[in-house]
């Protein structure tokens, strides 16, 4: 479900489509006809997946720093399930979290990765 926020912001921007304003997105905002300029987000965090199972971490936490329904979260979300799924590792839900897009989300996210009785690396 979207957050309120998100609604709000996708809502303002598809309003830009409409006006004769030049808009360039930075991202993917679905279904809009504006342009845009973004990184291949599902690369990045297999990447960096990669880097931390090349490293030999096999316990690897992700918080996803927004709604999936931003296209961004769920492309990182999909790297970072590929990284896991090319070392045939399954993924441990105890250590996914999705946080909204601001520090207090994210803080509490990681306080209660942290809290858990999962054994974390450090």
């Amino acid at each position: 479900m979207k957050t309120k926020l998100l609604t709000r912001v996708s809502k303002a921007l598809k309003s830009l489509e409409n006006v004769d304003i030049p808009t360039v997105l930075m991202g993917c905002l679905e279904d809009s006809t504006l342009p845009l300029v973004d990184v291949d987000n599902a690369k990045a965090s297999e990447k960096a997946t990669h880097y931390l199972l090349d490293l030999g971490h096999r316990d690897i936490a992700r918080i996803s720093n927004a709604p999936t329904e931003c296209t961004a979260s769920s492309e990182r979300v999909r790297g970072y399930e590929q990284a896991l799924a090319n070392y045939g590792i399954s993924q441990n839900e105890n250590l996914i979290r999705y946080a909204d897009s601001d520090p207090e989300s994210g803080y509490l996210n990681m306080k209660s990765l942290l809290g858990q009785n999962t054994p974390i690396p450090r």
